[in-house]
């Protein structure tokens, strides 16, 4: 006889709870990772412009595509909201258990009323209003055997948004002067750059995590502006490392301090 499958428990952050049991992809470190990197630069620029809101661009809007259990919607409300009293982060999610879990999980914190949950197809949406920063950790396998478990499918498979699709849609919603950050594995953010040149996107910062410091990077975390912003553009050169464990096994410091906001033993 099988034995039951145990329900997967809540995650504890400092400031937020974060349940998982109804959505088909769970809370990753790699997510944790990117909602904290996103958070720290992005946050630390917001901070500043909220200090000359007459010469700076305010982030104020925020987009978060297919946000699962609202994990990047509450960590980056976490960080924003010190900024900005008017934050208001739409966190869109195409499955509906996982669109109810996130509302769920975003009622029980203290920032229900800056991050609103809808369960939506992102091109469902209406474009207007435009998006200061838009955060998205979307399906990646093409052209990959799907399983029996449909939501699972569509939170590992890009069948339901590809590429294409994503990087028109983040084009479309992103303010003049907004950020868009996305992350992938390596090979499949090759794939995405493609797209997003087409779109006129353009990467201005680009970061790729390892294991530890002899393993191969295998994602790739990247900040796109629009085409106008090229001056900004990244290199080969220019590309960060965050290394996530020493040889023995510990976190490294760099990653302690990344997410000591958020984790709760650090």
């Amino acid at each position: 006889m099988r034995a039951m499958k145990k329900p997967s428990r809540p995650f504890q952050f400092k400031q937020f709870l974060v349940a998982q049991d109804r959505c088909a992809m769970k809370v990753t470190l790699d997510a944790c990772v990117f909602g904290a990197l996103v958070g720290s630069l992005a946050g630390a620029a917001a901070t500043e412009r909220a200090k000359n809101p007459a010469r700076e661009y305010p982030i104020k809007r925020l987009l978060d595509i297919g946000t699962g259990t609202g994990l990047l919607s509450l960590m980056l409300a976490q960080v924003f909201s010190v900024a900005s009293d008017e934050l208001l982060i739409d966190a869109v999610e195409l499955d509906a258990d996982a669109a109810q879990q996130a509302r769920d999980n975003a009622q029980a914190s203290a920032f229900a009323s800056q991050v609103n949950v809808i369960h939506s197809a992102i091109e469902a949406l209406p474009v207007s209003p435009c998006y200061d920063l838009i955060i998205t950790n979307p399906p990646f396998f093409s052209d990959a055997l799907t399983g029996p478990n449909q939501a699972r499918n569509y939170a590992r498979h890009n069948d339901a948004l590809s590429f294409a699709q994503l990087s028109s849609q983040i084009r479309s919603r992103l303010n003049p002067q907004g950020e868009a950050w996305v992350l992938l594995p390596v090979e499949e953010m090759q794939r995405f750059y493609r797209h997003a040149a087409e779109d006129d996107l353009t990467a201005c910062a680009h970061w790729q995590l390892r294991s530890q410091d002899h393993t191969e990077p295998y994602r790739s975390i990247v900040c796109f502006k629009h085409a106008a912003e090229k001056r900004n553009a990244c290199t080969a050169d220019t590309i960060k490392t965050l290394v996530v464990r020493t040889k023995s096994g510990d976190y490294t410091p760099e990653f302690r301090e990344l997410l000591k906001p958020f984790y709760l033993r650090l």
